[in-house]
């Protein structure tokens, strides 16, 4: 059934059902004992910090805050669980992950997300060649 008064519906429902795979798919590799409600912030902000390591420099929990929008302890907080949850390390004033994010099955739970996102691109590319 076609959408017409919600614009480009066909194209934001593949992207809604892939985003939704890959956070489900996330938070069962790094965090299977929370809640999805529960697990977001904590995605969030260490999806940051790995970005963040990957890039120039490692971030402080300010940077962070400032990125995700989230009040500076609330980030603090969530980087304290996964430092708790051993993740995260804190080197001076500045966050970065640990080897405990290689989990067990990383390639096959890489090769899972990738394959979601080059399938959401296929149909995405078949509707508008």
């Amino acid at each position: 059934m076609m959408h017409t008064e919600i614009a480009f519906a066909n194209e934001r429902a593949v992207i809604a059902d892939m985003l939704i795979n890959l956070l489900t798919n996330v938070r069962l590799t790094y965090l299977p004992d929370l809640e999805p409600a529960d697990a977001h912030e904590l995605l969030l902000t260490g999806a940051h910090v790995l970005i963040a390591q990957l890039g120039s420099q490692p971030a402080t929990a300010t940077e962070i805050s400032r990125v995700i929008g989230r009040p500076r302890d609330v980030v603090t907080q969530r980087l304290g669980e996964l430092i708790e949850r051993g993740y995260v390390e804190l080197r001076g004033n500045r966050y970065e992950m640990t080897t405990k994010f290689n989990v067990p099955n990383l390639q096959r739970h890489m090769r899972s997300n990738i394959s979601m996102i080059q399938a959401a691109a296929k149909q995405l590319g078949a509707a508008h060649p």
